[in-house]
């Protein structure tokens, strides 16, 4: 195979209609040599993986399509992990857990306790299959209640990790968050008789998703639902149980496990 050389004479052909593509922005120029040795350098606008083709802009603001099999070995490679830098699509949805037997509090009906998380799926979009896949979320909730006559406002922070020995190409890994217990009363007054009652609520869930690539090279990403939640709030270090969770402050910080 002919190493790489810089050649403005390339021309790349085979004009192919993309249907569901994989974009990528960002990173900077690349020389693109294809299997006979003729080099171009540009920006890689767009890989798709169904397809098989490569967007590329060259210098001269010209944009070029062409099949990935044009490319010499070292130049696909690089192709596939930049667009797996984008491959990894996350997203979370709120679940009901189980209470159990072993929840009880006497100042709330039992039908107004629930325990609420978050099943956390982590999407490999891509055709290279994606090792030591490491989760770290944030689950942010909020209790409010009255107690002798006084609102309390209690935010919490739930924080849970997992490391995925692997996640193959096209494949989705499903994880679910520690839950944490809100109480929501559906009386206008409550049980202490104090109007109002108690509101528990899951405000916020932050992911960041930390893999690596078949070279080494380590990709991170991040996710939070709702986006606009807390753009001024740092990444919390540890777990701060507020409410019916305050019972399990001696709990070591847990980790969530595949499912």
């Amino acid at each position: 195979m002919k190493t790489d050389q810089c050649n403005e004479g390339l021309v790349l052909s085979a004009w192919l209609f993309i249907a569901a593509s994989l974009a990528w922005a960002g990173g900077g120029y690349h020389v693109f040599t294809d299997i006979n040795g003729r080099s171009v350098e540009g920006l890689l606008l767009e890989f798709n993986a169904d397809q098989r083709t490569v967007t590329i802009q060259r210098k001269d603001n010209q944009t070029r399509q062409a099949p990935l099999a044009v490319f010499c070995e070292s130049d696909q490679r690089y192709i596939w992990e930049q667009g797996l830098k984008n491959a990894v699509k996350i997203s979370a949805t709120i679940k009901n857990f189980d209470i159990g037997d072993g929840v009880r509090d006497r100042r709330f009906k039992p039908e107004d306790i629930k325990n609420v998380g978050y099943a956390i799926t982590v999407e490999n979009r891509s055709a290279i299959g994606l090792k030591d896949v490491r989760v770290n979320y944030r689950v942010f909730y909020r209790q409010q209640w009255r107690e002798r006559g006084k609102k309390l406002v209690m935010d919490g922070v739930q924080c849970g990790e997992s490391t995925i020995a692997a996640v193959p190409a096209g494949v989705g890994h499903e994880l679910t968050t520690d839950p944490v217990l809100l109480c929501d009363e559906q009386d206008e007054v409550s049980v202490f008789g104090c109007a109002g009652g108690a509101k528990g609520e899951i405000r916020c869930v932050w992911v960041r998703v930390a893999a690596t690539l078949p070279s080494g090279e380590k990709i991170t990403r991040e996710f939070r639902d709702p986006g606009y939640f807390g753009p001024d709030i740092d990444w919390p270090t540890a777990t701060v149980l507020a409410g019916l969770n305050a019972a399990k402050a001696n709990k070591p910080r847990s980790k969530i496990a595949p499912r």
